[in-house]
């Protein structure tokens, strides 16, 4: 779905530096350069942050979800430290699970763009994915706070 999502941004704001102006310092390239009057326009920066979205909204959604509704981060793991930190939370599962699938899509997209493809950026994606695999074993409380 954020592939599609994706593509989808970017051939629809291909053309969109009259009314969808990045920054100078993302118009280096002559290459993003379009139209009569050569305007700047970055479909792909538009359309990364609309897919980004999705799964940014569908983890703050499930953590309100289990601090604020239904308050199994309170009521589901024992009220002891260790409780806290080495209990078994299913919400924690899930966001590490649906974390771990959009560290990989992102990883991949972000070799597509430019200012995304460095060494630090990648690094973090793949650390980030790597940590998401430790939701469903440890530390699934605090980790959902964080």
């Amino acid at each position: 779905m954020l592939q599609i999502v994706y593509f989808c941004g970017v051939y629809l704001l291909s053309n969109s530096g009259s009314y969808l102006k990045p920054a100078d310092e993302f118009c280096n390239d002559e290459k993003y350069m379009v139209g009569e009057f050569k305007l700047c326009t970055r479909g792909d920066l538009a359309a990364f942050q609309a897919a980004a979205f999705i799964p940014i909204l569908f983890c703050g959604v499930v953590g309100f979800w289990s601090w604020q509704v239904s308050k199994s981060a309170h009521l589901k793991l024992p009220q002891t430290v260790e409780g806290r930190l080495f209990g078994r939370l299913p919400e924690a599962a899930w966001l590490g699970a649906f974390n771990f699938s959009f560290q990989l899509w992102d990883f991949f997209i972000s070799l597509s763009i430019p200012e995304h493809a460095t060494p630090i950026m990648l690094t973090h994606h793949v650390m980030a994915g790597e940590k998401c695999t430790q939701y469903d074993c440890c530390s699934c409380s605090f980790l959902i706070i964080n």
